[in-house]
């Protein structure tokens, strides 16, 4: 039904924020300050841009908590 798809849409975004997040955490701890050169070597990346923007994902199209509460009334059929 259609309140069941958009409560799988919202399960996938917060999948993939959390995803990118979590990507985002792990290059940070790996690279440190080296996630901030590219320095035009092979396997050099300049991953500042990502990791910075990566927390806009948690409000961009609804805020996680937006979600959690769409998945719970609508997938679930909790109450408000």
């Amino acid at each position: 039904s259609e309140p069941r798809i958009g409560a799988a849409r919202a399960m996938g975004k917060l999948a993939l924020s959390n995803a990118m997040t979590a990507a985002a955490d792990l290059v940070a701890r790996t690279l440190g300050a080296r996630m901030v050169a590219d320095t035009g070597e092979i396997d050099s990346f300049d991953w500042l841009p990502y990791v910075l923007e990566t927390p806009a994902f948690h409000i961009g199209g609804g805020t996680d908590q937006i979600m959690r509460n769409l998945i719970a009334e609508r997938g679930l059929g909790l109450p408000r």
